[in-house]
């Protein structure tokens, strides 16, 4: 099941299922040839002055003190963003990073954030009815057309970042191997044995993979997830796995690993005009990430107005260029290499709101499929 709500204008699906039409590596190329042969010229990227417009027609509240910002670690927005809030609203912004997996609980005891952001529908859910989020529609700011969260109406969409099967392409041509681009292909014996998973029962990559899988699979799943372990494929810990690949790895003996799609945007070659890596597109889900206030932050106001900023455009621009999401506003991202390498597939799968809440049964089905292994 696929969707194309978010009106970008995305590139036409074709035949050939990794990555997006603008990635810069030919899966499809003869095993043996140079897929970086022919630089692509992306032109040069532009800065941007403007004040912040956002799609909702709200500005920025204005007023002082201090929001606290709550994110995964090694996504921080740009001091660039984080300068430009204070001067246009007067609000100064503290980030904390603190593991993914973390996210959705609030960070550690004692963590006192106003705004959370990088929750994707499953861990907004979680988090609303946690009472970690407020229940409350923003009042400065409306979510984009069809991203909506009815169970946690506080979360506003920014943008996408979607778990895909990333292919290390230089890795395919280096081994006259063409790259998997199927769920299919993926359990056979070619590509079972060179995909490393992280434990979707700790980690969100791993638990998106397997609501993708579950989705595309449907009552095929439970079988499909014992024939890939059974012949080759890997779970381990996040910090495991993320070693075992061979594109960012000099020990990894791994090329395919199920991680975010924007890592394409950061793996490239010693020229920076390539990337290494391309997604496995009909294996990727589609996860709008979102950012919501917290139930009780310390600055009311302050949180109102990240959240209005977060989606006006010199914010949309910082996400881009930090290769944190693809913005939902897509302009933002031009000439970056999100927009050359990581433009989500329109063969992702989709799993609507009611389904997420199937989650814990898929896990429990996936435990249970892989223990004789």
């Amino acid at each position: 099941m696929t969707r194309s709500r978010w009106g970008w204008g995305w590139c036409a699906a074709t035949a050939v299922l990794v990555a997006g039409c603008s990635a810069s590596v030919d899966p499809t190329a003869q095993p043996g040839s140079d897929p970086f042969s022919t630089p692509i010229d992306h032109g040069t990227a532009s800065a941007t002055t403007e004040q912040p417009q956002s799609w909702s027609g709200s500005a920025p509240r204005t007023g002082s003190g201090t929001v606290t910002l709550l994110i995964p670690t090694g996504e921080r927005l740009p001091d660039s963003v984080a300068d430009d809030f204070h001067r246009t609203t007067g609000f100064s912004l503290t980030q904390v990073e603190v593991p993914l997996d973390q996210l959705a609980s609030g960070g550690p005891e004692g963590t006192r954030a106003d705004v959370v952001l990088g929750l994707d529908a499953t861990d907004a859910l979680a988090a609303t009815s946690a009472g970690v989020l407020t229940d409350g529609v923003p009042e400065d700011t409306t979510t984009a057309d069809g991203t909506a969260l009815q169970s946690a109406p506080g979360a506003v969409a920014v943008g996408r970042d979607d778990i895909c099967v990333m292919a290390d392409m230089q890795w395919f041509a280096a081994n006259n191997l063409t790259a998997p681009t199927s769920f299919a292909e993926l359990a056979s014996d070619t590509f079972a044995k060179l995909l490393e998973i992280p434990d979707p029962t700790t980690t969100v990559e791993g638990r998106s993979f397997v609501q993708a899988s579950a989705t595309a699979e449907g009552e095929g799943a439970a079988a499909w997830w014992t024939d890939l372990i059974g012949r080759g494929a890997e779970v381990a810990a996040s910090d495991s796995a993320v070693s075992a690949w061979t594109a960012t790895s000099t020990t990894g003996t791994r090329p395919l690993l199920v991680t975010r799609a924007m890592t394409a945007a950061t793996t490239l070659d010693n020229t920076g005009a390539q990337s290494i890596s391309a997604a496995v597109g009909s294996t990727c889900l589609d996860r709008e990430i979102f950012a919501a206030a917290t139930v009780d932050p310390a600055n009311a106001d302050g949180a109102e107005s990240l959240l209005a900023y977060l989606t006006g455009s010199v914010a949309q621009q910082g996400l881009a260029d930090a290769a944190i999401v693809m913005p939902m506003d897509a302009s933002a991202a031009d000439d970056t290499p999100v927009a050359w390498f990581a433009t989500p597939s329109d063969q992702a799968v989709s799993v609507s709101e009611s389904d997420l809440a199937r989650t814990t049964d898929w896990l429990s089905a996936w435990s249970t499929a892989i223990a004789p292994m």
